[in-house]
């Protein structure tokens, strides 16, 4: 069980879609689905090396409360950085879940 004190990040989940400008251009635009706070790690190089994983990406482990509204679908704007949702994974009880996000670099 993760105290509420742990979860020291205040992040935004957001969705992204397409929407026609006045010229006609599509322009992607994001849309506030909601706001939770959870554990932020921004895992290692050597940890990211180990697991061939591509070094031009910045991949984040997020421990939060277990939220049904989180969707693979959504990013995370953390610090500024629109991260996009990899894997939720819910603990066993179903109390809490282990997210992994990624941003390009």
């Amino acid at each position: 069980m993760i105290s509420a004190g742990r979860l020291r990040h205040k992040l935004t989940v957001k969705s992204m879609g397409n929407v026609r400008d006045s010229t006609g251009r599509n322009t992607k635009v994001t849309t506030l689905v909601f706001e939770m706070r959870g554990n932020v790690q921004v895992l290692s190089g050597s940890e990211l090396i180990k697991a061939g994983v591509n070094l031009s990406n910045e991949y984040v482990s997020i421990i939060a409360r277990h939220d049904s509204r989180l969707l693979h679908k959504h990013f995370l704007d953390w610090k500024g950085e629109l991260y996009s949702v990899e894997s939720i994974r819910p603990s066993d009880d179903n109390l809490q879940m282990i997210i992994t996000a990624q941003r390009e670099v």
